[in-house]
Formats: C-alpha cells, structure tokens, sequence
C-alpha cells in the first residue's frame, strides 16, 4: 500500500474567505458551518434523468446545490477545463481541480491566491447495487484546519442520495485541537491524517479499507517517525515495537504529549513521551518537570492501539544519509520551489560558474521543525538518452548524477516522491524523479519537461520530441508512472 510518506502539514498562508452559514428558505443554512452541523440529518434528490449513468460530477453537483461549499464553486467552475486538459487537471486561483473517472477534487498544494480550504469526493459501487458517494471538505479555522467527511448511500431507483454515518465519518481527532484532513484514493483506501497542535508533533495515520459495500477501520499508525527512530537507537537502543499510544497533558501547558508503549500500560520504566518533537523517557521528562513519573496515572491516559513500525519502515539505512537539522540551518538564500502543507522542498545555489550552478536540494518538514540536504546537482554528470529511448522508461541513476536543477515539484499527495528539471544544453530539459521512500533517483524519459501531474491516477506527464520520417519535428505529452514506466500518450503528436 502506498504511503504518503508521512510529511503532513497543514499550511494556509494565503487569504480564508470565510465560509458564514447564508439562510436558506428551504430549511437549512448553507456554507462549511452549516454543513458540518447538519448534513447528516439532509437527503439529497439528483435531477439527472438517466439514473443508470449518474456521474461524480452529477452527485457534486447535487450536493453543491444542497450545500453550497465554496471549494465544491470552485471546482464546478472550472471542471470543463480540467476535463480538456491532457492531464485531467487545471490550476486556479484556489489550487489544482482534478478530474478522474469516479472521483474529482480540488487541492491547494501550492501557494494560490486565495484559500477557501480544500475537497475531494468520489463514487463507489457497491454490493446490492447502489452506489457510495462521498466528500471531504477542508477548510482553515484560526491555526487548525477543520474537516467535514460526509457519506451517502445512492439508490438509483429513487434518485437519492441519503446520509449515512461510518466510521470514517464517525471519527474523532485524538485531541480537541488537532488539525484533520482526508485524503483518499478509490483503490487504494482512505487515510485521515490527524496533526497535534504544535510544530514538534509527528501525525497519526488513520487508514480505512472498503470492503465493497464500506468503509471499515485497519489500522492507525505514527508518521514522521525516523528522526525519532534515529535518536532512539542512538541514545537508547534497539528500537522496540511500540504498539500503543496516548495523549495527555503531563505538565498542564494546554499542549499534549504523546506517550508511547510496546503495552497498554502506564510503566514509567516502559514509556517514552513524544515532547517538542524529541522521544524521551518518561522518568526523564517528568525529573526535567519535577514531577513523579507515577503521576502520569492521574491523567487517566486512554490507549489506542497502533501498527508498530519496523526500523526497515522507518528508515534503518538512510540511502541519502541525510542529517535531520533544525529547520534555521536551511541557507537563508534558499528558494521554496513547492509545498505541500507542511512539507517544502527548497533549492539553494551553492556554487555558480559561467557554465553552470551546483544546486544543493533540500525537504523541510515545517510540521516539525526539521530539514535535510538530499543532494548536490552534478553539473558533469551525463544524460542517459540511448537508454531512455530503448527503454522508454526511466533509468536508474545515482544520487550524485543529478546534473541541473532548475525546478522542482513534490508529487501531490507523496512528498516522498520529488520532480526536478532543467536544460543544462541550452537544446533537451532533463527530468528526473527521486524517491525518497524507495531510496532511488531516475532520469525520466521525455526532453521538453514536465506538463502537469495526475493525482488520482499517480501520474507524472513530461513532454517529448520526436522526428518525422521525411523530417519535421512533432511533440507528444506522455503519462508515466511513479516509477518511472511509461503507460500511455496524451496527446497526438504536434509538429513543430
């Protein structure tokens, strides 16, 4: 199962236009307020005269109707152009509308001019014929981002899209203040990512599996882990498989800390305290606050169970050997070249010549606090064109035959994945993809750079030239995998 590494940030830099509840004569209030109070309690009746064939964007459309959510506008304004884009996706003033064959959404993975918060919906079959339809609505509230996950149960012959709780729905963020956002893929299951208020947090992933006719709970686990896992075995030991989790307020600041076991037991001997992004020892976190550690038991901590991780999960051998810094070493000069929430990835030229620059790469992780250098651009390193073109997959190449940098992107949805180009020839844009979960770089296919990305599908689109057989250049946008293998093209070829 795909993991989307972990790096989880929620940040909304730009404008909110906020979402006020407007009265409504039918009954209901609309806007994100009105929705998150009452959605379970509204039917929803589509207008779409052939039943058999209702789209995605039919059931938005219907519940935009209903609700009016501002992300649903936005995306409805722009769906048909997303719809004759090459890569099913457009940017806007609000972030990136995407369209897929049963699924549309609207993410604000980059700096956009106006934040309205973010959505994704989707349709499922199910086993007695009808149909499972849902939506998930974030959106920014003061420094949390809040979250509304509806579900609806369509049966065709009535024409009806009616509320339904599950425990995706039903779920419950760990603390009061935590920030929740879903996100979700129609095979690969729903994952809610819950973030604690305060920079030196990792996340929990809570992830759903749908068993044809719903969702049902599998599993919860920890995200962010390998700096905590670094320090472990470095000041502790072998690491051990923590299969418990708590939050409390050990020392009544208002912010929690996260206490960890390989039981469902308070053992201050076995407990470690996730603190201001540091795993230290219970007996050590409370002689620090000059509390008894068997006060913790006041707290009357409730346990929830988790997948343990493995230090080959987490990240046993760093292919990249990076050093976790605080996020102050990053060079002052560095560029922010994409974001992703919380995860950006920046440039910072270190060395520039007459010919060329030599890039350092750098992944911050704003969540915690953290950044590591992932590589240095080699600007002698050469392209792999024969290979490429007997292949016409990507080609595996070292950390160190990376040759130019000159932009950058984290994949949506898997900051795990990053896309870098540039022209170091002045004539071809080299792409390469590095893989940070994999511990792999590629050199991809394709000579006139990246034309978009499909999230929903997992998709990176890169643009290439060929030539006639009687001369006379044409371009071709193709679709390849997050493992560098080509699937299909785009477009037909344009002369040039």
């Amino acid at each position: 199962m795909k993991k989307f590494s972990y790096l989880l940030s929620f940040a909304f830099m730009f404008l909110l236009v906020a979402c006020h509840p407007i009265p409504d004569v039918s009954g209901h209030e609309f806007g994100f307020e009105a929705l998150k109070k009452g959605w379970q309690d509204v039917s929803i009746t589509l207008s779409s005269e052939n039943k058999d064939s209702v789209s995605v964007e039919d059931f938005l459309k219907a519940f935009n109707d209903e609700w009016k959510i501002q992300p649903a506008d936005s995306i409805l304004a722009h769906i048909e152009k997303a719809k004759q884009s090459p890569d099913s996706t457009v940017f806007t003033d609000a972030g990136y509308v995407s369209i897929a064959d049963n699924a549309i959404s609207l993410n604000n993975e980059t700096e956009t001019e106006i934040n309205i918060g973010s959505l994704e919906s989707a349709v499922l079959p199910r086993s007695n014929n009808h149909q499972l339809f849902y939506v998930f609505v974030s959106q920014p509230a003061d420094s949390i981002v809040e979250s509304v996950i509806c579900f609806y149960d369509f049966n065709p012959a009535t024409s009806t899209l009616t509320p339904e709780e599950n425990p995706v729905s039903q779920f419950r963020p760990s603390w009061k203040s935590s920030s929740l956002f879903a996100s979700s893929s129609p095979d690969n299951g729903i994952f809610l990512y819950e973030s604690l208020p305060y920079s030196g947090m990792v996340a929990f992933i809570h992830y759903f599996e749908y068993d044809g006719n719903k969702y049902d709970f599998f599993y919860t686990e920890m995200g962010g882990m390998i700096h905590l896992y670094e320090q472990y075995t470095k000041e502790v030991g072998d690491w051990k498989d923590f299969t418990h989790y708590a939050l409390g307020d050990i020392n009544d600041d208002g912010i929690p800390e996260v206490f960890i076991s390989e039981e469902e037991q308070i053992d201050e001997s076995a407990i470690f305290i996730i603190s201001d992004g540091e795993l230290k020892p219970l007996i050590a976190v409370a002689k620090a606050l000059g509390i008894n550690p068997a006060d913790a038991k006041r707290l009357k901590l409730e346990w929830h169970a988790m997948r343990p991780l493995s230090g080959d999960e987490i990240g046993e051998e760093s292919f990249w050997e990076e050093e976790y810094l605080d996020i102050s070493e990053l060079p002052s000069t560095a560029q922010r070249m994409d974001n992703f929430f919380q995860t950006a990835l920046f440039f910072n030229v270190e060395e520039e010549t007459p010919d060329a620059k030599i890039v350092s790469i750098w992944l911050a992780d704003e969540r915690s606090g953290t950044v590591s250098k992932l590589c240095v651009t080699n600007p002698s390193a050469k392209p792999r064109w024969e290979e490429l073109a007997t292949k016409k997959e990507g080609v595996e190449v070292g950390v160190n035959e990376i040759a130019v940098a000159e932009q950058g992107w984290l994949f949506p949805g898997d900051c795990s994945k990053i896309i870098v180009q540039g022209c170091p020839d002045a004539r071809n844009i080299w792409t390469y993809l590095i893989d940070t979960e994999a511990q792999t770089v590629m050199q991809l296919p394709g000579s006139e750079g990246v034309q978009g990305f499909d999230s929903q599908k997992e998709e990176i689109h890169i643009a290439d030239y060929g030539y006639y057989p009687k001369g006379g250049r044409y371009s071709v946008v193709k679709a390849y995998s997050l493992e560098g293998k080509y699937l299909r093209d785009l477009t037909e070829p344009i002369s040039n």
